[in-house]
């Protein structure tokens, strides 16, 4: 007998309010295991996730399989956002990083944040950049092992998908909306390995699908029933099959671990089979590209695949494709009008290769940012553009554009276990992906709204190298540089104004490797250093306004900052020699010599008073920080010592009547000096597990507070005068640059060219 509905939503509903009167922090385990499951069936799970503070208390093995059930849009966009960090949502006892993390992720996609409370004292202001798409059509579940293989094809119409599993059965489904066609189809004795629908109506449309003991079976999808009976040839696994027209007429190619293609022509009979090649090492792929031409790879060894192309071998000549690292996925399409392949591998790079010449060209390769192996690839278009999708071990999805410009990717982040198989369709003007997972769903993407998504991001297209904060007439303002060749300028109290483009690389030479604020004849100006040309000076009230552009020895500039020296307005900058000079900022030329001194590069320096003298302190490469005093042009008492590896950040404050200098290096560590008395303030501050990428101070409520960036994702908050740390913020990427705003403001840039700015909510409040 079933339960009645409004006796569930009356059951539902009396959860939902017993959570929300204790507070969802308070609830019992009860109340957060299996609120969930009751408000699946009562229809209420949208109402629910929009309860305060529901969702990071939730438990999380048992509500993210209800947040494919949700159905309004927005709703959907907050289980993307969730998804996103699943593994860390998964972690015992991470309500406070789930919290963070989960507003953190919303306010990065624009979506309603206000049912996460801000936790700690620092929230989100906004981000540009994110790589975090919400472009998901559906799931397609049933399967109750993991999905290894799939296919997309249009069948009479339909963009159609099929799915085989390790639970040894194969599934065919309408991808546009999320329906299973049919039965399971079921006859595999072992897991399934590879599945290929046809490409060209050759008769009733028909799917192929091999196991891994070395069985291929034939399906007609009208009858949904077995066509003929099993085949068997191979030794081993078949990993690869393709169903189509091959030397003119209907036949299945198949591929096996065992090295060897086998075509069976259609209708296929076990004694049909011819032997194609035997190349003696396992069969990777097997993939159309145009008019039925065949290609198929296999792996010659560790880091090498082979492809051929079938319809002339064995007279063809075989095309090597040599990755740097283990290769352990291959796909091959085409990308403006040509053939190409991309090869993945486990050291986490994909690698496109142009087809069209006899030998192979390395034509891209795709720094993917994914932690851990790539399981998966393919070829297809987002948008209008030519892109490739990588799945990978760590859960994500990233989709890359072929374009020569870009270096940018959006993440796909529904899966909650490794992604294993992923294929691409073009369908009514739009593309479509599926991919799938050891976590047993296929998911469908929509890749035009992922594309869409991609042409409104205002941020870097790659690492963020500097950050400087100034001041504009219209406001506060930060100044940024990225490897994208591009310096923007953001108005800080306009989260959604686009950065305004300074310069490029037609005009910079090359990537940016250092910036800096001030005034020069009293109007706002940026220091820009590249890494291949002279030092220039942009006013920023009038950027057509070309500036100064500096004279001497500016090749090699690493870190640059504006201050004055007898009352003259002047640049200090250190470079890769380990030396500092000094700049007239109005003539743009070098005055005096040279301070020697480090022995390797300078990565960063800070400038303010110490009594009545001008100083800077440098830190190096060499492991230390040195005091110079600006005006007599020399080193003040002995070097800082104390990091154990190169000093990558430093920044001066005053603490009391002591001038301070705070330092973070490849060591991880954060130090304070004092530098009247020449030594470390204080106990060393531990905690970072990567190289700490920048430093800064803000006195807030009448405490002397630090924060350390780093590339292990989280900025950390310090209470520089009891040593100790106040709280954590975790990234959503690496952290390459960083910046103090107004008092209050830390700006964050990361290895993927997104933007972030937090702000302290005891000055700002929390973020609207």
């Amino acid at each position: 007998m079933s339960a009645d509905p409004e006796d569930m939503k009356a059951v539902a509903r009396a959860l939902i309010d017993s959570g929300a009167r204790s507070g969802w922090v308070n609830a019992n385990a009860y109340l957060k295991r299996h609120t969930a499951d009751h408000a699946v069936d009562a229809e209420l799970l949208d109402d629910l996730v929009w309860e305060r503070d529901y969702l990071p208390n939730a438990e999380p093995r048992h509500l993210i399989p209800h947040l494919r059930k949700l159905r309004l849009p927005e709703n959907q966009q907050i289980a993307s956002a969730y998804k996103y960090a699943a593994a860390v949502h998964q972690e015992p006892g991470a309500f406070t990083k789930r919290s963070q993390l989960l507003r953190r992720d919303l306010i990065r996609i624009g979506a309603f944040h206000h049912m996460v409370s801000p936790v700690g004292s620092w929230d989100l202001h906004w981000s540009q950049g994110t790589d975090l798409a919400t472009a998901k059509l559906g799931a397609l579940t049933g399967h109750s092992g993991s999905v290894q293989t799939l296919d997309l094809a249009v069948i009479d119409g339909r963009a159609m998908a099929i799915t085989g599993s390790d639970d040894t059965t194969v599934r065919v489904w309408d991808s546009m909306k999320g329906l299973q066609v049919g039965p399971t189809l079921t006859g595999h004795e072992s897991p399934v390995t590879s599945v290929s629908l046809c490409r060209r109506t050759v008769g009733p449309p028909m799917a192929v699908s091999g196991d891994a003991e070395g069985t291929v079976l034939l399906w007609d999808l009208r009858t949904n029933e077995q066509s003929g009976p099993a085949l068997r040839a191979h030794r081993g696994a078949v990993t690869a099959v393709a169903l189509g027209l091959f030397r003119g007429g209907p036949a299945v190619v198949s591929g096996g671990a065992d090295g060897t293609l086998r075509l069976w022509r259609l209708p296929a009979r076990p004694s049909s089979v011819e032997l194609l090649a035997d190349w003696g090492c396992p069969i990777l792929s097997i993939q159309y590209f145009r008019a039925w031409i065949y290609r198929a790879a296999c792996r010659v060894n560790d880091r090498t695949v082979r492809v051929v192309k079938l319809e002339g071998y064995p007279k063809s000549k075989p095309q090597l494709l040599v990755h740097d690292g283990v290769v352990s996925a291959v796909a091959i399409g085409g990308a403006h009008k040509t053939s190409i392949a991309v090869t993945g591998g486990e050291d986490r790079t994909a690698r496109v290769w142009d087809l069209s010449e006899p030998d192979a060209r390395l034509a891209k390769i795709l720094y993917t940012r994914h932690r851990a192996p790539i399981n998966a690839v393919a070829i297809g278009r987002s948008g209008s553009r030519s892109a490739v999708l990588t799945g990978s071990q760590d859960e994500e999805v990233r989709i890359w554009s072929l374009e020569k410009s870009s270096r940018q990717s959006l993440v796909l982040a529904d899966h909650t276990r490794p992604v294993r198989a992923i294929a691409m369709l073009d369908h009514r003007n739009d593309t479509i992906a599926v991919t799938g997972s050891d976590d047993g769903t296929a998911h469908v993407w929509d890749l035009g709204a992922a594309a869409r998504r991609a042409s409104v991001l205002t941020g870097h297209a790659d690492q963020i190298n500097a950050i400087v904060f100034g001041g504009l007439s219209t406001g506060p303002v930060a100044i940024t540089a990225g490897r994208d060749l591009v310096v923007r300028v953001w108005h800080l109290d306009q989260p959604t104004m686009v950065g305004h483009v300074l310069t490029s690389d037609r005009e910079l030479g090359n990537w940016v490797r250092a910036l800096a604020f001030g005034k020069l004849l009293d109007r706002p100006v940026a220091l820009i250093a590249g890494s291949n040309r002279d030092v220039t000076a942009w006013f920023l009230d009038d950027t057509r306004d070309p500036g100064i552009q500096f004279k001497g020895k500016t090749a090699g500039l690493t870190a640059i900052v504006i201050n004055r020296l007898r009352a003259r307005p002047v640049a200090v900058s250190g470079g890769d020699d380990g030396k500092i000079r000094i700049w007239d900022l109005k003539f743009g030329v070098q005055l005096g010599k040279e301070l020697p001194g480090h022995q390797k590069r300078i990565n960063a320096l800070a400038v303010d008073q110490l009594g009545d003298r001008s100083i800077a302190v440098t830190a190096s490469l060499d492991a230390t920080l040195r005091v110079w005093d600006l005006k007599k042009r020399k080193q003040i008492g002995a070097a800082l010592i104390g990091h154990q590896g190169s000093v990558r950040a430093v920044t001066i404050d005053h603490l009391d009547s002591r001038t301070i200098a705070v330092s973070g290096g490849d060591d991880g560590t954060v130090r304070v000096w004092d530098l009247d008395e020449g030594r470390q303030f204080g106990l060393t501050l531990t905690g970072h597990t990567a190289a700490v990428t920048a430093v800064g101070v803000h006195h807030l409520n009448g405490r002397f507070i630090g924060f350390s960036t780093s590339l292990d994702r989280t900025v950390r908050i310090w209470d520089l005068e009891n040593h100790s740390l106040i709280e954590t913020l975790p990234l959503p990427h690496p952290c390459t640059a960083a910046a103090s705003g107004a008092p209050g403001q830390i700006i964050v840039g990361c290895d993927t060219g997104e933007i972030l700015v937090y702000r302290h909510i005891d000055m700002f409040g929390e973020t609207k």
